[in-house]
């Protein structure tokens, strides 16, 4: 017997799904708001994901254990005041933090990063749906890989993370917040600020193909990365920004 996505609600409001296993919690989700009803913020997790997505179209390698999550955000009446990724980002980083103390932070645009190590614990995938709003994939390690130069949320001797049934309801809870304006932008600009990676530092990216540097000042009042670039002065890189890395001048 075919059973329904009803048959994998661990929460009704907001809809939470939890599925044993899955292709993709992104494709998932994508064909369900397709064919049902739902309301926003509806999201899935799985215990395992045999084809997750990174970007740009990049496999996402998942153990069990680890956290593999999509969220449905549709198009709200007034537009958010920063890109989905931030967001996102906000909502990871608040919730591990308020566990386990300030470990982690965000290398821009999409991934998250051990402040103290530099080991990516996971990263941020947002699928644009036109009129239909977006998904919001999110992949994290709960333990770090072997034989990888990966980290994980659970770090020696620091507080566990959530549970990995509690994490996704906490992360929900918070994008939900976002999309009906209750986290002031102030809140996630300043969060963000202070949590990332190579703040102050030089870094490059790709800009149509051409390598480009500056040093890292901050989140902008558009949720931007705020950059000195070494010839134009102040600019903001958008969350669309390829290939950031930390360099020394």
């Amino acid at each position: 017997m075919v059973k329904s996505p009803s048959d994998y609600l661990v929460r009704e409001d907001p809809p939470l799904f939890h599925l044993p296993e899955v292709g993709s919690t992104q494709s998932w989700l994508k064909e369900a708001i397709g064919t049902t009803s739902f309301p926003p913020g509806t999201a899935v997790f799985a215990d395992i994901q045999t084809a997750g997505r990174g970007r740009p179209g990049n496999k996402w390698h998942h153990i069990p254990g680890n956290l593999a999550m999509s969220i449905w955000m549709p198009k709200n009446l007034g537009e958010v005041p920063f890109p989905w990724t931030i967001l996102a980002a906000y909502s990871v980083l608040a919730v591990l933090e308020k566990a386990m103390g300030k470990l982690f932070g965000i290398k821009y645009p999409n991934d998250i990063y051990l402040l103290d190590s530099g080991l990516k614990v996971g990263g941020i995938l947002v699928e644009l749906l036109g009129e239909r709003g977006v998904l919001v994939g999110i992949g994290l390690n709960r333990h770090a890989p072997l034989l990888s130069n990966a980290g994980g949320m659970v770090v020696p001797d620091r507080p566990l993370p959530p549970d990995p049934m509690d994490l996704p309801l906490l992360i929900q809870d918070l994008m939900l917040l976002h999309f009906f304006g209750r986290i002031s932008p102030e809140e996630v600009r300043v969060f963000l600020s202070d949590r990332l990676l190579w703040r102050d530092e030089w870094v490059t990216w790709s800009d149509g193909g051409i390598a480009r540097m500056g040093k890292v000042l901050g989140l902008g009042d558009n949720g931007h990365l705020r950059v000195l670039d070494a010839q134009e002065g102040e600019i903001f890189l958008p969350v669309t920004v390829r290939e950031v890395r930390r360099v020394t001048p």
